[in-house]
């Protein structure tokens, strides 16, 4: 998966905005969201307490603001 980390793999690191991949229901496809690690391995995903997510990417650079 291009750019994707496993988290069997490696955690990013504690209360750090990333992007997740997660299968929210089983049969369904992975859906992708923002979200962070909390001290105690459970996810915080659009303010939902989740402890299932495969796999994870940093947040990309926001674009430079033109003046």
């Amino acid at each position: 998966m291009n750019g994707w980390i496993s988290t069997k793999e490696r955690m990013p690191e504690h209360l750090k905005p990333v992007i997740v991949a997660r299968i929210y229901e089983k049969g369904a496809p992975m859906k992708v969201e923002q979200g962070y690690l909390q001290p105690g391995g459970w996810w915080k995903v659009y303010g939902t307490n989740v402890k299932r997510v495969s796999y994870w990417m940093p947040m990309p650079e926001p674009p430079e603001e033109e003046t």
